[in-house]
């Protein structure tokens, strides 16, 4: 039994140091060509993605500059009859104050909403300019919004006014407090002659809007009409609505992060820290621990999609693809952990090592039997035989039909016993002579 087990244990170990070995270099060059290959194919689709994403972006200055020209026109013209009596066929003042549309003859769907605070001062002139205003956004709102990225657009005035004209919340005047001011918000400061002296499109960090109740981004542009800025003109765009549309929720990657930071470097997706981000946008800093992040985030990016080297967060790693996003001149990141890359072979060779494990341990079973049954049951028998024939008893005869050593040992071992046997009984005969 004991030589049985042994042969099995030397066929188990050595097959087990034949094949870690192999496994592990497998495993190394598997890991190179699918680490390779998964960042070319992440960096493509990202390529692509972001393409599409700036493709959809790009259309904020046409459209913002084309709203601004057309504001400026219609707002120099004279020509409504009865400025009072329209305006007060389409606007009221609600019971806290602050002016909005009539709800009767309102539909936010395919109508700009006007908001105005309780203590405006509403000359003639002033409500010929909000109508005025009103027939613009109304017009070109409808055709701005088909762009599945941009589904409002907007004005905001020094006065605390705001025109609007939003797909995802129509009636957003109607949500506005009385108290609503926007005059110091970054929507308004970031296009000030002091901020903005070349008066060109601007792009704000992540900001809350706390009507929506949502964290957006917005293209701004200045409103001038004879050199005096009179409003901040702009298109917002829902954080998590950009995300879905660059595609970066992908569920193969579920554990993957994002950081996207605009051309200020302010943060827009801060990974990880995204909550943080959203709670004190105007404060937010990266942890200065992350020093890996912190050098990605120096180092330069090309417009076209690229891998850059792995950076570690937190003990994990990730594998990196960036981008420029045009038309901002924003920074995309995009991390994926290593080990969800990796996930997939290394399944597979834990498959492939338990079968082996599986079949090594078949295999030792059959040798086990096998020499059990060849050797050790031959030589158990020839004990048995010696033994017989040394406690003078009647041997049986064995057949054992090994063609090998273990065969031949058998025969002489018989042959010597015949022999020994016909001795004894000569010497028998003998003896039984003398004494008769």
């Amino acid at each position: 039994m004991k030589i049985s087990r042994k042969v099995s244990l030397i066929v188990v170990v050595s097959v087990i140091l034949v094949t870690l070995p192999s496994l592990w270099f497998y495993y190394q060059n598997a890991k190179r060509v699918l680490l390779r290959s998964e960042l070319i194919k992440l960096t493509t689709q990202t390529h692509k993605t972001i393409g599409y994403g700036e493709f959809l972006l790009q259309f904020a200055l046409p459209n913002l500059t084309a709203l601004s020209r057309l504001l400026a026109e219609q707002l120099k013209l004279n020509d409504l009859m009865d400025p009072h009596s329209m305006f007060a066929h389409k606007i009221m003042q609600f019971d806290d104050g602050a002016w909005r549309n009539r709800k009767q003859y309102f539909n936010g769907s395919q109508q700009a909403g006007l908001f105005l605070p309780s203590d405006i001062q509403l000359t003639e002139q002033h409500k010929q300019f909000y109508l005025s205003a009103l027939e613009v956004f109304d017009m070109f709102g409808a055709s701005t919004t088909t762009n599945p990225v941009f589904d409002n657009i907007w004005m905001l005035g020094h006065d605390r006014s705001e025109i609007i004209f939003s797909l995802s919340y129509p009636e957003f005047v109607y949500s506005m407090a009385a108290d609503t001011d926007y005059t110091n918000t970054p929507w308004m400061t970031l296009t000030s002659p002091e901020n903005n002296p070349n008066r060109s499109l601007k792009w704000t960090p992540a900001l809350f809007d706390r009507v929506s109740q949502s964290w957006i981004v917005s293209a701004l542009y200045p409103l001038y009409i004879d050199h005096e800025w009179l409003a901040t003109i702009g298109m917002d765009i829902d954080i998590n609505e950009l995300v879905e549309r660059l595609y970066l929720h992908n569920e193969e990657y579920p554990r993957q992060q994002h950081f996207l930071l605009t051309a200020d470097g302010d943060f827009v997706l801060a990974g990880q820290w995204q909550t943080i981000l959203e709670q004190n946008p105007e404060t937010f800093k990266l942890n200065l621990k992350e020093h890996s992040l912190q050098t990605m985030f120096s180092d330069e990016v090309s417009l076209s999609a690229a891998a850059l080297s792995p950076v570690t967060i937190a003990g994990e790693e990730y594998q990196v693809v960036a981008s420029l996003i045009e038309p901002m001149a924003w920074r995309y990141y995009r991390l994926v952990p290593t080990q969800a890359i990796l996930q997939p072979l290394q399944e597979t060779l834990l498959r492939t090592s338990l079968l082996i494990f599986l079949t090594v341990m078949l295999l030792a079973m059959l040798i086990h039997a096998a020499v059990k049954r060849l050797m050790v049951r031959p030589l158990i028998m020839m004990a048995e035989r010696a033994s017989t024939y040394a406690s003078d008893r009647v041997l049986p005869v064995f057949n054992i039909k090994n063609n090998d050593e273990i065969g031949d040992l058998n025969h002489a071992l018989q042959s010597m016993y015949d022999e020994l046997a016909l001795e004894k009984n000569s010497y028998l005969i003998q003896s039984s002579v003398i004494v008769v």
